[in-house]
């Protein structure tokens, strides 16, 4: 909610009260820039691509240099000075900046405003803009985001995507800026994988196709795990997410397969067929055995080494929740990531 500034303050900040009879009219436009971690660019060229996640269409692109992608997307820069930003935010390239956009037009003729050559900035009187680019953003920033990060797996080193900072604006039809502005320590370390450009613009490509079907009732906590810097709840927020596969295969699954006594099971995985048949008779109501059924009828893909790693997870996750451990071992982090991703690559 924006704070609602006195008269004086807002002339202290160089603000004017908005002339009568003038009616400014804008359209909007968003930019959601992400670090990306695992993998480094070595050429500066760009290449936007078009999307649609959630039914939210939008533009991607990925590069070393924030500016060229804000030209490469938008014909103008993202910031004065690069170097400046990148100490302001502490974030070091790539970056995968996501474009929203245009918006309206929407048009005010009341509240402050303030002048420049090329620029106006008001105060908090483009609300309803700025209310439909967060929507958007909240619809379906986590599905572009996970599924860029699936289209990104297999390289040497994990690859993450880190929320790094937003910038929306206003352009009128004359082609002047407008910003509509209101009042409202860490360390870390990681290894990067050299890609040639090539690979960047391909792997990006097949990340904003699964976008298309990566529904945001799982990608939602992919990505609140992504952006928390907190192990416990890094890990709860990957381990909700594969319980929410399971469940949702299982469901799909269950009612389209007839089983019979003695069928012939996919033995691709003989240590999940073997722990089918024990529990069989238990109707499949607890996750592990849900989770073997999709592993032998559904995930082909899949091996007993992921039934291991699931087994690992939820054994730490029973533990926290029976209170016998308050932090996840840092290696169970990794592998929920890494077997939500599994899971969300083959949906």
């Amino acid at each position: 909610m924006a704070i609602k500034l006195s008269n004086a303050l807002m002339q202290q900040m160089g603000f004017s009260e908005w002339p009568e009879g003038l009616v400014l009219t804008a359209s909007f436009h968003a930019l959601h820039v992400y670090e990306a971690q695992g993998f480094a660019v070595k050429d500066a060229n760009v290449t936007p691509f078009d999307g649609v996640a959630c039914g939210i269409p939008y533009r991607a692109c990925i590069g070393s240099k924030i500016n060229a992608i804000s030209q490469a997307l938008l014909q103008d820069g993202f910031c004065k000075s690069e170097e400046e930003w990148q100490k302001e935010k502490s974030t070091t390239p790539p970056y995968l900046v996501i474009h929203f956009g245009p918006v309206g037009p929407f048009s005010v003729s009341k509240g402050f405003i303030m002048r420049s050559e090329n620029e106006i900035t008001t105060y908090s009187v483009f609300r309803d803009a700025r209310f439909s680019l967060m929507s958007m953003a909240d619809k379906s920033l986590a599905s572009i985001s996970t599924a860029v990060s699936l289209a990104f797996r297999g390289l040497e080193h994990d690859v993450r995507y880190l929320y790094k900072d937003r910038y929306m604006f206003g352009l009128t039809e004359d082609g002047c800026t407008v910003h509509d502005i209101c009042l409202s320590s860490s360390t870390s370390c990681y290894g990067s994988s050299w890609l040639v450009r090539d690979e960047v613009e391909n792997r990006l490509s097949s990340g904003l196709e699964l976008a298309r079907n990566i529904h945001e009732k799982y990608s939602k906590f992919m990505r609140l795990a992504a952006d928390e810097s907190d192990n416990l709840k890094k890990f709860l927020y990957y381990f909700l997410a594969i319980e929410r596969i399971v469940h949702s295969v299982f469901s799909g699954s269950v009612n389209k397969i007839n089983f019979e006594a003695g069928m012939s099971l996919p033995m691709h995985s003989p240590l999940a067929a073997t722990d089918f048949l024990k529990v069989q008779d238990k109707g499949f109501k607890n996750l592990k055995d849900r989770f073997i059924w999709c592993l032998i009828f559904e995930w082909p893909h899949l091996a007993d080494e992921d039934l291991y790693a699931f087994s690992s997870a939820k054994k730490v996750r029973d533990e926290i929740a029976h209170g016998a451990l308050s932090d996840p071992p840092a290696d169970i982090v990794v592998v929920s990531e890494r077997l939500a991703l599994k899971l969300l690559s083959i949906q």
